[in-house]
């Protein structure tokens, strides 16, 4: 099966095409906050790269937040409409899942939790918590870094990940974290893909909205516009 991977969570944005759980091809743009204007070509580079018809395709992932408000929105409407258009399925990827993935299952014999992160502005970021075998254990939540973060997490080493992983460093002291400054890639999706369309996993193409956890922060203009 062919797949299409969305990337468009923060800063940077991905696409990758993957057969089954095998990366055929992958473009990251180096511009960042660039979605409206390369995603779409980026999507038309990779398939004309991988010599592919948007037919061809069989289904469409793309990143489902939390993120940038605006960044997922463009990532979102691409994908539905070209899922729409070819009538295939679309599959929902956590953002903060993508971001940890790469970091489990490298080191099976060590007892030790993944914190992938995604920049919230200030000294908050978008988290969650994973086992290194990629079990769940606090779902996706803001949270602001202070010198007690996971003080409550029962292990002897923490990988905090994700462009809010500095962040976090420069905030916590404690000799168990290993810090791992990163972002969320369309590469690191097609075996989480492969997964959810083996399970017939799929989102609803009509109704889909990315997961935003807060809504953005729309103020009100100092000057009149008239």
């Amino acid at each position: 099966m062919t797949i299409l991977c969305i990337e468009s969570t923060a800063f940077h944005s991905s696409v990758a095409i993957f057969e089954g759980e095998s990366l055929i091809l992958n473009k990251e743009s180096a511009v960042p906050n660039s979605h409206s204007e390369m995603l779409a070509q980026m999507i038309a580079d990779v398939l004309k790269e991988s010599q592919l018809k948007p037919s061809d395709l069989d289904a469409i992932a793309v990143s489902k937040g939390p993120g940038s408000y605006t960044s997922l929105r463009v990532g979102a409407s691409l994908a539905k409409g070209m899922c729409f258009a070819l009538n295939i399925p679309l599959i929902a990827i956590d953002s903060l899942l993508i971001t940890a993935f790469p970091y489990f299952p490298r080191e099976i014999s060590d007892d030790f939790m993944v914190i992938p992160t995604i920049d919230a502005r200030r000294d908050e970021a978008y988290i969650s918590i994973y086992t290194h075998t990629g079990e769940l254990r606090e779902a996706p939540h803001p949270h602001i870094f202070d010198q007690n973060s996971f003080v409550h997490l029962k292990r002897e080493k923490l990988i905090i990940c994700g462009n809010a992983a500095k962040k976090a460093g420069d905030l916590i002291q404690d000799s168990r974290i290993r810090i791992e400054q990163s972002h969320p890639q369309a590469m690191h999706m097609g075996s989480l893909a492969f997964e959810q369309f083996q399970a017939k996993s799929f989102a609803d193409v009509a109704y889909f909205e990315p997961n935003y956890i807060k809504l953005p922060n729309i103020t009100t203009p100092k000057k009149p516009l008239i």
